[in-house]
């Protein structure tokens, strides 16, 4: 930051970076995150190619076309990843609060 130029910290409370910042990162936090995101990335090239996922997916597929016979399930017959579906049904409201 050049010498002179006098910034306003957008959150306040803090002194981290030259007061310029306020709060305190969860560094536990972040780092449990990234050792999730390590696990996921590790195994989600199989979890999305596998066929286990494929065939759990197409009975929740089926089951929910019994329910509902309106339901209309995206992307069928088109190579979809296996653990992955999208469906749409028509008739239901929001619930207002």
């Amino acid at each position: 930051m050049r010498k002179g130029l006098t910034l306003v910290p957008l959150i306040r409370g803090g002194g981290q970076e030259g007061r310029r910042r306020g709060g305190t990162e969860n560094v536990a936090a972040i780092a449990g995150f990234g050792a999730a995101a390590r696990l996921v990335m590790d195994e989600m090239v199989e979890m999305a190619q596998s066929p286990r996922f494929a065939a759990m997916r197409d009975r929740l597929e089926r089951e929910l076309a019994q329910i509902a016979p309106d339901l209309t399930i995206h992307g069928i017959g088109a190579q979809r990843v296996g653990n992955t579906s999208c469906f749409g049904a028509r008739g239901f409201r929001r619930r207002r609060r």
